[in-house]
């Protein structure tokens, strides 16, 4: 194991994992993901406060959020967009 790496995220949560994935997606490929102890299924913050989105908001940006995280969701199946 390296003991550097280009990128150091703080936090496995739904935003630090995020930004993981979306920069693998743009080719970084040297990126550690860190959090304080270990993920569970169910454990972390990100289980604690869902903040569901759903498409039919009155925001136009979140009704956008949504559409993309449902698209997202389905990719994540597919082959070509794995890293």
């Amino acid at each position: 194991m390296q003991n550097k790496a280009r990128l150091v995220i703080i936090g496995a949560g739904i935003v630090g994992v995020s930004a993981a994935y979306h920069l693998a997606q743009k080719g970084w490929r040297d990126i550690v993901v860190l959090d304080q102890n270990q993920l569970y299924e169910t454990g972390g913050s990100t289980s604690h406060a869902p903040g569901l989105v759903f498409q039919t908001n009155s925001s136009r940006m979140m009704v956008e959020f949504a559409k993309y995280t449902v698209q997202l969701l389905s990719d994540l199946d597919s082959p070509d967009k794995r890293v």
